[in-house]
């Protein structure tokens, strides 16, 4: 790289540095590759190879290893994080666990190898981006995820906009979730370029997070300005409105809450007036958009779904932060197996053609992500990871309100906004996209934890 040229190649530690960095720098290009395909991988899975949908699902896994390799190779692994290493005592007790439960059960070692990988195989993955991702890494990775939001806003448009049955609605297995409209008939939930409304629930809640971040930085600090950042909010704006399930409304709430509590965070008195002013015009905007009735067919649906199931929607927001005690009586010491709940483990079972009974009806675990967790990895082993969620979610927290007061950059903590409640309750076990996302941005938090000032971290103000 022509950037090294200057620097002494004859001295070993410059050599040595020199190195290392640019085994940094293609770490990061193979993450930013993998953080592209949990974004697009979907249309490759439901438009281009749909016969291969089960299979594409792990089209990232293989740069993912690569990753690893590079990182072991080069010692670009955190040295001194102990929830990393707790991460990896705990990955290599549920290897012992699946082996227990290969031997012990008839769960086909497939689905226990698939359970294993939504638990563990993203981890290490998190403290790479952390430790190797500098504060220009995020400054690209806001600008060019912004950029494409633009792209995505007209194809959830089509999908919004097209009856369920079109080609913009289809999926790998052809059906497309709908909802009843205000004006009769049907609305497809949009899925973007993502195989599932999941996906695009979850990218819903990154983008809003990075538009509010950039808006409420100054414009000589923005990853994007003028036109674009213009029409990256007007996007985002756009996709927001004519999602029509819960989960992105209450990301929102969640993101603009934060953006609140960074008014008390920061130093800078102007950082906390426009903060504060940022906030006001949003919700201005969002009422004007619902008083002129604008996308009124998906903000009908929306109210129905939240104002028709409001006791159901209580209860389950309920059941998703507890564990019923009575699961503890008949699940075994060591659960039932990790992935026996899954139904990617049943789906890939099925496509190696191994006989597997349907085990989604299993007694207590449902929808709720704690307790298919216990449910797999049994009282003391998923109790465990439970915990070891929530402590890797409250220790992002502390980082990031530091990481805000020394930056003045909101980034941090509403990065953490969207990604918080899916490390703790959400399905990051479940669904594949989740999984990525929740990994990936635990990752991109820590990065943006070592912020400084706006762009730069300790290591780019040596």
């Amino acid at each position: 790289m022509k950037i090294f040229e200057k620097y002494n190649m004859s001295d070993p530690e410059t050599r040595t540095a020199i190195n290392k960095e640019r085994s940094r720098r293609l770490v990061v290009r193979l993450i930013f590759i993998i953080y592209w395909l949990l974004i697009f991988e979907g249309a490759l899975r439901k438009w281009v190879f749909p016969g291969m949908h089960q299979f594409l699902f792990f089209i990232k896994d293989p740069f993912v290893l690569i990753v690893y390799w590079f990182a072991i190779k080069n010692k670009l692994f955190p040295k001194k994080n102990k929830l990393f290493y707790i991460g990896i005592a705990l990955a290599s007790f549920f290897i012992l666990l699946i082996l227990w439960h290969a031997l012990s059960s008839d769960i086909p070692a497939i689905v226990l190898l698939y359970g294993w990988r939504m638990y563990f195989y993203y981890l290490p993955l998190a403290f790479i981006i952390g430790e190797n991702f500098q504060g220009q890494d995020l400054f690209r990775l806001v600008r060019y995820t912004l950029l494409i939001a633009i792209p995505m806003a007209i194809l959830s448009y089509l999908q919004y906009s097209t009856p369920p049955v079109s080609f913009w609605n289809s999926t790998p297995v052809g059906l497309a979730y709908t909802e009843s409209g205000v004006a009769g008939g049907t609305i497809a939930r949009i899925t973007g370029t993502f195989t599932f409304f999941h996906g695009m629930q979850i990218y819903i809640g990154s983008i809003i997070a990075m538009v509010f971040s950039v808006w409420i930085l100054p414009k000589n600090r923005r990853p994007l300005k003028g036109l674009l950042l213009f029409m990256a909010i007007i996007a985002v704006g756009v996709t927001f409105s004519i999602d029509i399930t819960r989960l992105p409304t209450m990301l929102a709430i969640f993101i603009v809450t934060m953006c609140a509590f960074s008014i008390f965070v920061f130093t800078s008195t102007s950082m906390r007036i426009r903060t504060l002013s940022i906030i006001l015009i949003g919700l201005i905007a969002v009422s004007m958009v619902a008083g002129i009735g604008l996308f009124s067919r998906a903000g009908g649906a929306r109210e129905a779904r939240f104002k028709g199931k409001k006791e159901y929607l209580k209860g389950r927001t309920t059941n998703m932060v507890t564990l019923n005690p009575r699961l503890f009586e008949y699940v075994p010491l060591f659960g039932f197996g990790l992935g026996y709940t899954s139904r990617g483990g049943y789906a890939l079972a099925r496509a190696f053609k191994i006989k597997y009974e349907n085990p989604f009806a299993l007694g207590g675990a449902g929808e709720n992500e704690w307790q298919r967790i216990v449910s797999e990895a049994g009282s003391v082993g998923g109790v465990v990871y439970i915990l070891y969620r929530m402590a890797l979610g409250l220790w992002l927290l502390i980082g990031a309100i530091r990481a805000v007061h020394r930056s003045n950059n909101p980034l941090p903590l509403l990065l953490l906004a969207f990604i918080l409640p899916v490390i703790f309750v959400w399905y990051m076990t479940t669904i594949g996209t989740v999984n990525g996302y929740g990994w990936m941005f635990a990752g991109f938090c820590l990065a943006a934890n070592k912020l400084v000032d706006t762009w730069r971290t300790e290591d780019e103000l040596v």
